[in-house]
């Protein structure tokens, strides 16, 4: 019996040259091809290795699926064609040689050629395709089973691993001290400061206020910045701010 399959074209050569067809033809025939996902009449092949095939029947047909393939390699990949077995091969090759002794005229149809066969060969056409995509789709299938169960094992691998503080993260001296400038006004900042034992509370903390209200949001970003910014303190003074004021 002999099957029809859908080939790569890149898979297929032919014994007859592409010079003994005109371009313009095969370009016409191409963007039919294109026009209509594929031959209208599959081509007759026989195996000449380990997945490569050469033309029994069909030489112009072939260099046309290639021009199309040319044109875009996406939708003219595959070609429809039926495969010659080695048992079979002699008998097949005398049955066209004494088919293609006479040529019959075509009678053209009334209505759409293209179009009425199309419609005759789409049920076949589709049923091949199901058949040949059927085993990809399980296996997609398959694989997305085992990618989603991967995924899974993985996130549950990286929360393990992930490290967790013993004991909550404290904040240091240092922040909580600049939050205190940020935050208290000039009574409070006075009083905080003398609390803590700073010298010339009641002048720095009426410093920090006048430049602090100079500031994006009246809000000191860095502890350099109150240096820079407030009058009368130097870096000493400054540390000693960020040590004692609690």
């Amino acid at each position: 019996m002999i099957k029809c399959y859908f080939v790569d074209v890149n898979s297929i050569s032919s014994d007859l040259p592409r010079s003994s067809f005109e371009e313009s033809e095969l370009e016409q025939i191409a963007n039919l091809i294109l026009a209509t996902d594929g031959l209208l009449r599959p081509l007759i092949l026989k195996e000449s290795g380990v997945e490569k095939y050469t033309v029994v029947e069909g030489h112009r047909e072939y260099y046309a699926a290639l021009k199309a393939k040319e044109k875009d390699s996406r939708k003219a990949e595959m070609v429809n064609a039926f495969l010659i077995s080695p048992q079979i091969q002699q008998s097949a090759i005398e049955q066209l040689s004494l088919l293609n002794e006479e040529k019959y005229p075509i009678v053209i149809p009334a209505i759409d050629p293209i179009d009425a066969i199309v419609e005759k060969l789409l049920p076949t056409l589709l049923s091949t395709v199901s058949q040949l995509i059927q085993p990809m789709v399980v296996q997609l299938d398959e694989q997305k089973k085992i990618l989603d169960k991967f995924t899974i094992d993985l996130s549950e691998i990286r929360q393990l691993l992930t490290p967790k503080p013993p004991y909550p993260i404290i904040p240091s001296t240092e922040a909580n001290a600049l939050s205190l400038v940020n935050s208290l006004d000039l009574d409070g900042l006075t009083l905080r400061m003398t609390q803590s034992g700073i010298t010339s509370a009641k002048k720095l903390a009426t410093n920090i206020i006048a430049a602090r209200n100079t500031q994006p949001e009246q809000k000191f970003e860095t502890w350099e910045i109150v240096t820079a910014k407030v009058k009368g303190l130097g870096a000493a003074t400054t540390q000693k701010i960020m040590d004692k004021l609690k």
